[in-house]
């Protein structure tokens, strides 16, 4: 009993002597445990936070996406699907939204070199989709019937855009899009469901295909013209070399080359996700030397490839290359 009373003694003694030391020691657990706690408690708030949204929201929001399948390099929505829905007795309202590729925003034309590798997401909407998803602006309006008729150059940008282009609510401001002007008309509020959606930009459907459609199914007629013929010269050498897909059997990546007396022609298929393409390097090459020496040492980026089960966006860009080697041999 004694050697206990003498060891506790002594430890009472040394914890008065340092009470600075002894502080320091209870108020470590004491910090960690209030930290646990707060962190918790955080969690267990925004969680409540999140539940009360989505019961504001309901569940009968329901967001519809093409998909691919075998054989379909870019698969797309039927172009009636907005009626298709509305004929669905339980559906209240639908909205059409689409997101571009490969088009560069910037607040003004000197920051392009800043903003060239910022991805920010430009997307056609239609007049109903703020009515669809049940959230207000911050400021301004949204796009209206007229815009999409006239094909307007406005555009509504997210919250977050908003901060990081320096928006004041109210002000004539124009953003730059692959180089043209669009003026802001309104700043769309924080969507909790679509966070992507506050650092996007929206321009009316008919601006976008004005602007940034003039590739597969398209034409670069102007308003009033018509095609009165269509004429295919006859190349001296071309060949189709494909890489099939095994499933499908479809082109999994594919390479047509044209010589002709003025040049040469290389276009590929199968490989990049906004279709068809020329690949001018290698054209610029077989037309000093047609042979597949000449491309050899060229390649094409991954960038913009199709990736999926059958092959990553680099494998597509690597048989760009082999295929289109292939073509030439076969044509030679």
């Amino acid at each position: 009993m004694s050697t206990s009373r003498d060891l506790v003694g002594v430890a009472l003694s040394g914890l008065a002597a340092r009470k600075m030391r002894t502080v320091l020691l209870l108020l470590g657990p004491m910090i960690g445990v209030a930290a646990i706690i707060a962190a918790v408690g955080l969690t267990d708030s925004a969680k409540g936070d999140l539940k009360a949204k989505v019961d504001e929201l309901g569940t009968n929001l329901v967001e519809v996406s093409a998909s691919s399948s075998f054989g379909q390099q870019s698969p797309t929505l039927p172009v009636d699907d907005i009626d298709r829905a509305l004929t669905v007795t339980t559906v209240e309202s639908v909205a059409s939204v689409r997101q571009l590729s490969n088009v560069l925003v910037t607040p003004y034309t000197e920051a392009r070199e800043e903003f060239a590798t910022v991805p920010i997401p430009v997307l056609a909407a239609d007049a109903s989709l703020p009515d669809v998803l049940e959230v207000d602006l911050v400021a301004g309006r949204w796009l209206d019937s007229f815009d999409e008729a006239a094909g307007a150059r406005v555009a509504v940008i997210g919250q977050s855009l908003a901060r990081e282009f320096s928006y004041l609510p109210g002000e004539n401001r124009t953003i730059e899009l692959d180089g043209f002007s669009y003026a802001v008309v309104g700043v769309l509020e924080r969507i909790q469901l679509e966070p992507g959606f506050d650092n996007a930009v929206f321009i009316p459907f008919q601006t976008t295909a004005d602007d940034f459609f003039d590739g597969m199914f398209a034409t670069a007629l102007e308003e009033g013209e018509i095609i009165v013929s269509v004429d295919f010269p006859i190349p001296e050498k071309s060949a189709y070399a494909k890489f099939l897909q095994p499933a499908s059997r479809f082109a999994l990546t594919g390479a047509f080359v044209a010589k002709y007396a003025d040049g040469v022609r290389v276009a590929i298929t199968g490989a990049s996700e906004n279709g068809v393409f020329r690949w001018t390097e290698a054209e610029q090459a077989l037309s000093s030397n047609f042979s597949a020496d000449a491309i050899r040492g060229l390649s094409v980026g991954a960038s913009g490839m199709i990736g999926d089960i059958h092959g990553t966006p680099e494998y597509r860009a690597h048989l760009v290359g082999v295929m289109t080697r292939r073509a030439v041999e076969a044509a030679a």
